[in-house]
C-alpha cells in the first residue's frame, strides 16, 4: 500500500455545510461574523461549518457517524459536555460566536436537529 493512501483525507468542511444548506434553504446561516483578517463579513463562516469544525476539531468525533452527531447536538443543548467558549472554533473572527451558537441550535426543535444530522451525513457521502 503507498504511504498516501493510508492517510485519510478530511473532506471540505465549507463545501459540506454549503451542501447542508442547500438541502435545508431554512436553517439559520449566522454567517455576520467579520473577519479579523480583512475585516469584511465571513459569510462562508457559517453556523453548519462552525458545527463541523466543532465536531471534528474540538471534540474529534468522527464525521459519518449519527450518535456522535446527537452527542456534538446534545454539547449545544447542555445536555452532554461542557463547551468551552476559549475552544469554540472562531479564529480568525472578531467576534467570538460561541454564546450566539449555542441559543441557535437550541432554538432548534427535535425534528430541525434529526434534518440537520440527516442532511450533515448526506451531505457527507456526497463528499466521498
Amino acid at each position: 500500500m503507498k504511504p498516501e493512501a493510508a492517510v485519510a483525507q478530511l473532506p471540505d468542511r465549507r463545501a459540506i455545510a454549503t451542501a447542508v444548506y442547500e438541502q435545508l434553504p431554512d436553517l439559520p446561516l449566522e454567517n455576520h461574523y467579520m473577519s479579523t483578517e480583512t475585516g469584511d463579513v465571513e459569510t462562508t463562516n457559517t453556523l453548519v461549518y462552525r458545527l463541523l469544525q466543532y465536531h471534528l476539531r474540538v471534540q474529534s468525533r468522527p464525521l459519518g457517524s449519527r450518535f456522535d452527531w446527537k452527542l456534538t447536538l446534545a454539547d449545544y443543548l447542555g445536555a452532554n459536555e461542557w463547551m468551552d467558549d476559549r475552544l469554540y472554533p472562531d479564529r480568525f473572527l472578531e467576534t467570538n460566536p460561541y454564546s450566539h451558537d449555542i441559543e441557535v441550535v437550541r432554538t432548534f426543535n427535535r425534528q430541525q436537529r434529526d434534518d440537520l444530522v440527516s442532511a450533515i451525513l448526506i451531505a457527507l457521502d456526497a463528499g466521498r
